[in-house]
């Protein structure tokens, strides 16, 4: 659930873009949900579930703060000081607690340990979707 940018919103609004569900595949939610990392809210959770689909797992990128912010910081961008992405950390925690306290009590949380090599993760995973009936598949293209 881990997500970089992107706005809060609720609602209709996911992460700050309108759904149109008349317009747009599943797939793409799929994407939308992988690229901005949400639902980070409960209404965003409530909303997509209504909508588009239950949530049947929940991965959990788990990684210490430190290397958080050490990756982070190694992006380039001028805000990414120490001071700030520490405060994202806390807020991010902050605003998906109550998403991951229902999803956990459902039993629909995985953690990932994701503080390895980009390889090692990616395989982690794998194993995390393979064991839950889920598959992944590479490239953007839709069929």
């Amino acid at each position: 659930m881990y997500g970089g940018s992107g706005g809060g919103g609720g609602g209709d609004d996911i992460t700050g873009r309108r759904v149109d569900m008349s317009q747009t595949k599943h797939k793409r939610y799929i994407r939308l949900m992988r690229d901005a990392g949400c639902p980070r809210k409960f209404d965003q959770a409530a909303y997509f579930e209504e909508v588009v689909a239950p949530i049947d797992l929940v991965v959990v990128f788990e990684c210490p703060e430190s290397v958080l912010v050490e990756r982070l910081a190694g992006r380039g961008r001028a805000d990414d000081d120490e001071e700030t992405i520490k405060r994202r950390i806390e807020t991010f925690n902050t605003t998906t607690a109550e998403v991951l306290e229902k999803y956990g009590t459902q039993e629909k949380v995985v953690k990932v340990e994701s503080d390895g090599a980009k390889e090692v993760m990616f395989e982690r995973l794998k194993e995390v979707f393979q064991d839950n009936g889920a598959r992944l598949v590479s490239g953007e293209k839709d069929s």
